[in-house]
């Protein structure tokens, strides 16, 4: 996958996770804390400015009810292409 691609991607899976986290009501700060990251790291991945860690996608698929499908759904398939 290209550099350009990849970075789309990560674009992509933050802006599905800010929206499965505002449509929860759930504010970055506490978001990051049951995750345990950083704050400021999980705003770099809402604006996918850094890479979600397998560890942290796994813990936000449970917070946030969604399935791996919903980061890696038919659009961003299409950008892997």
């Amino acid at each position: 996958m290209s550099d350009k691609a990849s970075s789309i991607l990560e674009t992509y899976m933050g802006l599905k996770l800010k929206k499965s986290r505002e449509e929860l009501n759930i504010r970055q700060y506490p978001l990051a804390s049951l995750v345990q990251t950083a704050n400021h790291q999980l705003g770099e991945h809402e604006l996918g400015k850094d890479k979600i860690p397998p560890h942290c996608l796994i813990k936000l698929w449970r917070i946030l009810r969604v399935t791996p499908n919903y980061f890696l759904d038919d659009s961003a398939l299409e950008i892997l292409q």
